[in-house]
């Protein structure tokens, strides 16, 4: 089984520290990197793919490090969230270098373009040069050529952006089936790419990993915290100023129907009679945990 150790990492640019000595152990599953734009996700997935070299630390594939490891760089799949693909090439053109670049034969390059093609509903498009596609198709190209060689380590960064909500489902329901037997990290802020099929969840914020561990386990932190009030426009008002000065925080409200708005908070303890205890989700963690570090 693959296993990465990134040991000790921090980057600074300039006077700037994007990355704060971050400790990590990546096996098999689903890993999602969460955190908001700018939290240090793509740097890190940078430097993780041997792209890009730290001010401090150093990242350990299988017990040699990533620089110019070829186990490494052969297990990798990689999309960065900037991806780009030659203009002028069709699609299955590209995909049909990538592969060969990898060091596939053309019977497997041809059969991991169809595979991936019909997963990805890539079917209408795989003749297309790569100039004609539209953002989604290019983003969904993008997933294609990091999956091509079938990797047995797949990082993804942002890859949903631009994909509709079919191909959003489609996505999820894919990787989550591909991390069964392999290793998926896909970094995003988008709370919806990850929920329900993450395995484990990292959550960066300024440069810091502010938790980390099994998705379950991080859930089962404010098991009992999480409180959802149905009532009138007035009374959800009123409950909202209890909320922050008992020191809660408001994860959604739904305020369209002046008898019945809606209101979902973390709390310690339940602050009106008419609230309900609700089941944790990964964006009441996040926006806790988020918070609680501010």
């Amino acid at each position: 089984m693959n296993v990465m150790y990134i040991n000790n990492i921090s980057m600074n640019y300039g006077k700037i520290k994007a990355l704060n000595n971050i400790n990590l152990t990546i096996s098999k599953g689903l890993y999602g990197l969460l955190g908001e734009n700018g939290a240090g996700k793509s740097s890190l997935i940078r430097i993780i793919t041997g792209r890009q070299k730290p001010t401090n630390g150093e990242v350990i594939f299988n017990n040699a490090s990533v620089k110019r490891n070829k186990e490494f760089h052969q297990a990798l799949g990689y999309m960065p969230q900037n991806f780009k693909a030659p203009e002028d090439m069709r699609c299955y053109e590209y995909l049909t270098y990538v592969g060969m670049y990898k060091g596939l034969s053309m019977n497997q390059i041809n059969e991991n373009i169809d595979w991936l093609v019909n997963i990805l509903n890539l079917n209408d498009h795989i003749n297309k040069k790569i100039k004609n596609l539209s953002g989604g198709t290019l983003r969904r190209l993008g997933i294609a050529q990091a999956f091509i060689n079938q990797p047995s380590f797949v990082i993804l960064d942002e890859p949903t952006a631009g994909l509709d909500i079919t191909e959003r489902r489609n996505f999820r329901d894919f990787v989550s089936r591909y991390s069964e037997k392999n290793t998926v990290i896909i970094s995003t802020h988008i709370v919806s790419d990850i929920e329900y099929i993450a395995s484990d969840l990292i959550l960066l914020k300024k440069g810091n990993v502010i938790s980390n561990g099994k998705y379950k386990d991080q859930l089962n932190e404010i098991q009992g915290m999480v409180w959802e009030c149905k009532d009138r426009e007035d009374k959800i008002l009123s409950l909202r100023k209890l909320v922050e000065n008992y020191g809660g925080i408001i994860t959604n409200y739904k305020g369209e129907d002046p008898m019945e708005n809606q209101l979902r908070y973390i709390s310690s303890i339940k602050l009106s009679d008419t609230s309900v205890s609700a089941i944790p989700n990964l964006n009441d963690y996040y926006l806790w945990k988020m918070w609680r570090q501010q």
